[in-house]
């Protein structure tokens, strides 16, 4: 028996395939802030038409990994001092929030061992995943909140953090080993009910990250 094929249904899964690998490129550093992203080119390489590829980069402009201009087209979005300003602005208002308005206790167990391992990811300088693991250690925080709304915006502004990343490389050693100590004192905090104390630790971490990311873009 011959199965039909939704042709519509197959030309969004390919859609997806082409716009994660783009995602993969742009995100480990391939593609550099700026990068044109020709749809002549990628359809070319990936041997599918211009609107399949043309649809692929709409999902990466939602992402926030590209920007559309009318006429210089679609390019690897550049982060400037001022994106990463708004990002930890941002960050600082959910994640206080979430300890503020916490709806369920700490799972201490489970942000200890996220942050063990950060703290051995920095120790092998394994960069990407650390940086991965204090996406989810923050993460851990706003689960507090217990809002999958709320979580789902927090991760979002990470992909922004990410660029802004690879863009100052040399933030990646000096920023994430400075937060395994602060880090653990947000978690010691979290784990022993002083709130009050994890909020400060927390805004004290946040506000000394930013900082040196936006020296490090100078």
């Amino acid at each position: 028996m011959q199965v039909a094929v939704d042709p519509i249904s197959l030309r969004s899964t390919i859609t997806e395939r082409i716009s994660a690998l783009i995602r993969n490129r742009v995100l480990d550093g391939t593609l550099l802030a700026g990068t044109p992203l020709r749809e002549e080119d990628l359809a070319r390489e990936f041997n599918v038409s211009r609107h399949v590829i043309r649809e692929a980069l709409r999902l990466i402009a939602a992402d926030g990994l590209a920007d559309y201009s009318s006429f210089k087209g679609v390019r690897v979005t550049r982060i400037a001092p001022s994106d990463v300003n708004e990002i930890y602005k941002a960050r600082q208002f959910i994640e206080q929030a979430a300890i503020t308005g916490a709806k369920k206790a700490p799972d201490a167990t489970r942000i200890a061992a996220i942050h063990a391992s950060f703290a051995a990811a920095v120790a092998e300088k394994a960069w990407a995943k650390a940086f991965d693991l204090d996406v989810d250690f923050h993460a851990s925080i706003v689960e507090l909140a217990a809002s999958s709304r709320l979580s789902e915006w927090h991760r979002s502004l990470f992909k922004g953090l990410r660029l802004a990343h690879l863009v100052s490389p040399a933030f990646q050693e000096e920023g994430l080993s400075a937060s395994v100590p602060q880090h653990a004192e947000i978690a010691l905090s979290l784990a022993g009910g002083d709130f009050a104390r994890a909020r400060l630790a927390l805004e004290a971490h946040l506000a000394h990250a930013e900082k040196q990311l936006m020296e490090r873009m100078q």
